[in-house]
């Protein structure tokens, strides 16, 4: 597989994973602005207001955690995403076209499985109907895009479950 053919895959992730972190980044300045007025409206001094977003900052708190958190999700997304795209041009190198029937294989984690993966476990279906029903790490699940699930080609003969 040439680096030509996986690139427009990767670009336009790239070009996905831009907007959306420019949109959270917008979606937090938007609550850190919200957050400041609040507590100037209550009477705060800027010093005190100064040391509660540091506080946050620091602890991961209500303002500064739930933006880190949804960064990480965002690039945990696009790790998985990428690596997809990676895996699909190699399957189309050894001659497996796409489109063709997918298994799901569940992982299992130190926490146990998601109860809503272990249903899939070992599904086959075309990748047609997958995108109809959901892939793993598209939010169908409650595990949402922290899926660690994985759809190959039936020529693979991948187990059902793993244990990660």
């Amino acid at each position: 597989m040439s680096e030509a053919q996986i690139e427009p895959g990767l670009a336009g992730l790239f070009t996905t994973l831009n907007l959306t972190l420019g949109e959270e980044v917008h979606l937090f300045t938007t609550s850190l602005d919200i957050a400041v007025t609040r507590m100037r409206r209550q009477g705060m001094a800027d010093e005190a207001i100064y040391q509660t977003l540091l506080r946050d900052a620091q602890t991961g708190g209500r303002i500064f955690g739930t933006f880190g958190n949804t960064v990480k999700r965002h690039i945990y997304g696009g790790i998985q995403d990428a690596g997809t795209i990676g895996k699909e041009a190699e399957f189309a190198a050894a001659g497996i076209a796409p489109g063709g029937e997918e298994k799901w294989t569940t992982y299992v984690t130190e926490t146990g499985p998601c109860p809503d993966c272990l249903t899939r476990a070992g599904d086959v279906l075309t990748a047609e109907a997958w995108d109809a029903i959901g892939r793993p790490g598209s939010g169908w699940s409650v595990c949402k895009d922290a899926c660690k699930c994985e759809l190959n080609p039936v020529q693979l003969k991948t187990p059902d479950k793993v244990v990660a």
